[in-house]
């Protein structure tokens, strides 16, 4: 009985703390501040409010979701926030480099939605067109299981009407890294399965 109110204890005292750093990270983003470097890339799009932008942007898909998202019928500070016009902009502007590692390190957690979650997806699809090998390299850099879920955040949802890579692209892709080619293998898999 012990054993198991320190078990209790334990899962009740850790779990809350990734809630709590996500709710910090949240708490901690400056609002307005973000508005004006996000209205700043709109209005004028260079390479330095790409940077300014993108040096503000999550870093973590529940810090991002925390932001921009939509729950229990209650939109997040920054749900309103154009992303289908921003995000592309970065393709354009921002260091590709830093571009993927972003929006891999999202990805890594990421859970497809509509909205805000669908132009992250929109543009981390754009990204993997651009810069398949850069993405792929991103990607296989994370843990095994993270691997699965930023390849699967490629895929998921309703956008895209096209499911998968391009025989074409697809091909690219395995050429570049047979580990990664297992990787759609397996996403593909899922997804057909999900959907019976």
């Amino acid at each position: 009985m012990i054993c198991i109110r320190l078990f209790i204890s334990a899962c009740v005292a850790t779990m809350p703390l990734a809630a709590l750093a996500c709710d910090d990270a949240i708490a901690a983003v400056d609002v307005p501040h973000f508005i004006e470097v996000q209205d700043n890339l709109l209005s004028e799009p260079s390479q330095g409010a790409a940077t300014a932008f993108l040096s503000e942007f999550p870093t973590t898909f529940c810090v991002f979701n925390g932001l921009f998202g939509y729950s229990d019928g209650v939109a997040a500070a920054l749900y309103e926030q154009d992303l289908f016009s921003s995000l592309p902009l970065l393709s354009t502007f921002a260091d590709h480099t830093v571009l993927s590692s972003r929006y891999v390190g999202i990805a890594a957690e990421a859970k497809w939605d509509v909205d805000n979650v669908n132009a992250l997806q929109a543009a981390y699809r754009d990204l993997f067109a651009l810069e398949k090998r850069m993405v792929i390299a991103d990607i296989l850099a994370l843990p095994d299981g993270q691997q699965m879920v930023a390849t699967r955040f490629l895929f998921d949802g309703f956008y895209p009407t096209q499911k998968f890579l391009a025989p074409n692209e697809r091909l690219a892709a395995c050429e570049i890294d047979q580990k990664f080619c297992s990787l759609l293998d397996l996403v593909e898999q899922q997804l057909v399965a999900e959907s019976l």
